[in-house]
């Protein structure tokens, strides 16, 4: 049969949902999926240009072993998970990454898939992983006649990796008062979460037994990144900051505009995302996310 999502043919129903009136559908391109009837015609006439991102999306939990539910409710949702390359060398290092998961060995013969593989680094089609991996083997990073990733390739992934945490936990070390909740809740975790590589952790929302301090030190230790807001200028904040730059952990500094000149001067040598509203914080930290962590 012809996928309801990516249109390829050779995917197959293998049943109904246990509970819900969604069809069971595997396609080689996007995986395992459910799927009811409505989702299906919305896909084709609403969602044609950005069908992509669908796919991307249900094809990205299914290499997390999770079967995507697509509704018509869940297609905006899907859509916005997950972000195309911004820049030529953005989808390169996209497609070398994708090569090197595929490789066994550092000299293995890796050959790229592109009609089956593209939603992996979330472009168009087959024809655009095409032309990134081209770019790869001009850049010397990819040798096309033996099939595998060359010195250089290795060398740049080892350098893409340097930079970018493996958690996908970001704390947010910040003053718990009410007159910050907006800023929570409208800048620092979308500002986040908007680069769909990390998802936001404030303490004070996890459920938890043990003694608070611990659980601080146990869930920054866990974290990719730690994210300090100055405003209130509250001694936790340093403490926190502090701890994350002590064990390697990548730190955004930020601070309301009428608390900067509180914070403590050994600490506001580094650059601080100095903000007025949430809004400008949402695209503040969104923006230096991605400049200085070389998210995906």
């Amino acid at each position: 049969m012809q996928c309801p999502v990516c249109l390829r043919d050779g995917a197959t129903s293998d049943g109904t949902h246990p509970r819900k009136d969604q069809s069971v559908v595997s396609c080689p391109r996007c995986g395992r999926f459910f799927i009811d009837a409505m989702a299906a015609s919305v896909i084709q006439h609403q969602w044609a240009e950005k069908r992509h991102l669908i796919t991307a999306a249900i094809r990205k939990q299914h290499e997390n072993s999770v079967h995507a539910e697509v509704a018509e409710s869940t297609l905006a949702v899907l859509a916005s998970s997950v972000r195309e390359p911004t820049t030529l060398m953005e989808g390169v290092d996209r497609a070398l990454e994708l090569l090197s998961k595929r490789a066994t060995r550092y000299n293995s013969r890796v050959d790229p898939q592109n009609e089956v593989d593209y939603p992996l680094i979330v472009v168009r089609g087959p024809e655009q992983m095409n032309e990134l991996v081209v770019f790869a083997c001009e850049l010397g990073f990819y040798d096309v006649v033996k099939h595998r990733i060359t010195i250089a390739g290795w060398q740049r992934l080892d350098e893409l990796r340097a930079t970018r945490p493996s958690s996908l936990q970001a704390f947010v070390a910040m003053w718990f008062t009410p007159e910050m909740n907006d800023a929570w809740l409208s800048g620092f975790k979308p500002g986040i979460e908007d680069s769909k590589r990390f998802h936001a952790l404030r303490i004070d929302k996890k459920e938890h037994n043990n003694k608070i301090d611990d659980e601080i030190v146990a869930e920054i230790r866990r974290s990719g990144l730690l994210v300090a807001d100055f405003t209130g200028d509250r001694g936790g904040v340093y403490f926190e900051a502090g701890l994350a730059q002590g064990i390697g952990l990548p730190v955004i500094w930020t601070c309301r505009e009428e608390w900067f000149n509180k914070v403590h001067f050994d600490t506001r040598q580094y650059s601080h995302i100095v903000w007025r509203e949430p809004k400008d914080l949402r695209e503040s930290l969104d923006n230096r996310i991605r400049a200085s962590l070389k998210v995906v």
